[in-house]
């Protein structure tokens, strides 16, 4: 008996395409490109959450350089041992400085600005300009007039954030660490900075500016005159980000 199993129910092919991406995001692309009906009773996942939802991170993945061109990675299942080679031209254009979640944190060498890249869906997430980061302290006139006046009106707190003092972030490898916070809508990513930086910042894709989360924020009391936080790494595990201090104590989940 011949079945026709490009013309499968619209409900079946969802609960299908559901099963397989808890599995891995590989195995939902793979799916959707069996045919046309299947593709098209499923969601793109270059579009899903700007590139940025959970389900369609290659998390078990690791991508490798290619030698036969520039815009190639060879990627490698740690997990299963599994192999995929992908072409992406945003490889060509930018630097990469590490990755979060198997998402590829690259820097735009022309513009400055900030991307994250799903080797596996191709999708991009962008970012400001590494060069643009923002201090969420107030100078002392604005605490001054905040005290007198009361409590700010949404505008007036925008005026602020627009007036603040830029921190001096002039290269991207300052880029010591990378990690994505899912507790927000949409999620947040967060760049630890060394050198002469040292500063944590961070931004939602679509933003003007970074923002330097500074050490009043974290309740660190390893700091310097000028508010650098002595940290020792960055990273994210199951949607919340992790930092270990200079007296070993490790912080979560300090944006929320």
């Amino acid at each position: 008996m011949e079945r026709d199993w490009a013309n499968l129910p619209s409900e079946l092919l969802e609960e299908i395409a559901g099963r397989l991406l808890t599995i891995d995001v590989l195995e939902y692309l793979r799916f959707r490109s069996a045919c046309k009906p299947w593709r098209k009773y499923t969601d793109d996942p270059s579009l899903l959450g700007g590139g940025l939802d959970p389900r369609l991170r290659p998390h078990n993945w690791i991508a490798v350089p290619h030698c036969a061109s520039p815009s190639r990675r060879r990627l490698i299942n740690i997990r299963t041992g599994a192999r995929a080679e992908v072409d992406r031209p945003e490889l060509s254009t930018h630097r990469c400085f590490g990755v979060v979640d198997g998402l590829l944190v690259l820097h735009d060498e022309a513009s400055g600005a900030v991307r994250l890249l799903n080797p596996l869906t191709g999708a991009l997430a962008h970012f400001p300009a590494i060069t643009d980061v923002r201090d969420t302290r107030p100078t002392p006139a604005q605490t001054l007039e905040a005290f007198s006046r009361g409590p700010l009106t949404e505008e007036e707190v925008r005026a602020v954030m627009r007036t603040t003092p830029k921190v001096h972030a002039p290269y991207p490898s300052a880029i010591n660490g990378a990690a994505i916070d899912d507790s927000t809508s949409p999620p947040t990513l967060v760049l630890a900075l060394r050198r002469q930086v040292r500063r944590i910042i961070c931004a939602k894709p679509g933003d003007q500016h970074w923002v330097a989360v500074h050490f009043g924020e974290q309740q660190e009391p390893f700091f310097n005159a000028d508010g650098e936080i002595l940290f020792h790494t960055l990273l994210s595990f199951r949607g919340h980000c992790y930092v270990a201090t200079y007296r070993g104590d490790v912080m979560r989940d300090w944006l929320t």
